[in-house]
């Protein structure tokens, strides 16, 4: 169980840092296949242990000219805080004379980045590739009405114990409830929702305040209870509950609140 902290309120335009950010890399990563007859390299194709980026035009950046690219220059800034040696000048330039609107980030980018294709070193641009983003779940700061799941900050005693109460002994047991008393940070509708944001480690939280105004916080990972993770599919598999291809989907459901269930019967 990871256990998340608040910390200050942060925008995260996560569609486009994805697309954006370091080189802007234009993403399809290639998975373990068999090799096909290696495919002559590009001039500019930059060459990695396990894969290599071939430079593509813009426009063949899926949804290019329909994103928002102002909504990633905050977090483009904010890692230029502590820059790469490669990103430096960049960096600067970027802070010097900043673009407004979406026209003039549009063409600061395709004038000081390029993008880049990751292929497979044979040349396979299809695969299978693993990503990381931040769940944004309504919240309340008091418990009420549906809104009943508790997020927890760290525990005191939790570098006393190891490893520390396992999840179902602290949903559980009165010693194990004790030890949260106190430290809730707010209030989510659904533990389900309580869950990814553990499993992923940050999230941010709309919540509404008492006098109708809305915050946005983000959670960070701040502590785990040292205990191995488990699947929920593989769990639910174990289970007999569902079968490879149902879980997968139950797992694309939590990590895409766009992705509706059906529920049998």
């Amino acid at each position: 169980m990871n256990a998340p902290i608040a910390s200050k309120d942060r925008p995260i335009g996560r569609a486009a840092i994805a697309r954006w950010m370091t080189a802007v890399i234009l993403v399809s990563l290639a998975a373990c296949v068999s090799a096909p007859p290696p495919k002559p390299p590009v001039a500019g194709t930059v060459v990695r242990e396990g894969s290599r980026w071939v430079p593509v035009a813009w426009h063949d950046l899926p949804g290019w000219k329909a994103d928002t690219p102002q909504a990633a220059w905050p977090a483009l800034l904010s890692s230029c805080q502590r820059p790469p040696p490669a990103w430096t000048q960049l960096c600067a330039k970027a802070r010097q004379n900043p673009p407004r609107g979406d026209a003039q980030v549009r063409d600061w980018l395709m004038r000081n980045l390029q993008p880049y294709r990751v292929e497979s070193r044979e040349g396979v641009a299809s695969g299978l590739i693993t990503g990381y983003y931040e769940p944004l779940i309504e919240a309340r700061r008091k418990p009420g009405g549906a809104f009943s799941v508790a997020l927890y900050s760290p525990p005191a005693d939790l570098a006393t114990r190891r490893p520390y109460w396992t999840r179902q002994q602290l949903d559980t047991l009165p010693a194990a409830q004790a030890s949260l008393r106190g430290r809730e940070i707010a209030y989510v509708a659904d533990p389900l929702d309580a869950l990814v944001l553990q499993i992923q480690g940050s999230g941010r939280l709309r919540i509404t305040e008492p006098d109708g105004r809305i915050r946005e916080v983000r959670l960070a990972y701040a502590g785990t209870n040292d205990h191995p993770y488990r699947s929920v599919g593989r769990w639910l598999i174990d289970q007999g509950e569902l079968n490879p291809d149902q879980a997968d989907k139950v797992i694309a459901a939590l990590q895409n609140p766009s992705i509706m269930l059906e529920r049998p019967g």
